[in-house]
């Protein structure tokens, strides 16, 4: 849910930010600050859903992970 103000409406400066990232069993994951993880068997599927997520809720930003936890990339929705 969106803090909104009498003034300004929905805030306009919450990006929200989805994590690709990989699981020890070699799955991947899609996490968020607000839900529970959903995991993928493909880094692909992690990524596309992700995305789908990220159209939804614009402003967003998906940040994928290399196994090793470094940042790959980002996507900013703006």
């Amino acid at each position: 849910m969106q803090e909104t103000s009498a003034d300004t409406g929905p805030a306009s400066d919450a990006k929200r930010v989805y994590v690709v990232s990989a699981v020890r069993n070699g799955r991947w994951r899609v996490k968020t600050a607000h839900a529970v993880p959903w995991t993928f068997s493909t880094q692909l599927e992690a990524e596309d859903y992700a995305i789908a997520l990220a159209l939804r809720a614009i402003p967003s930003i998906i940040r994928v992970e290399s196994r090793d936890g470094t940042v790959q990339r980002e996507i900013h929705y703006e």
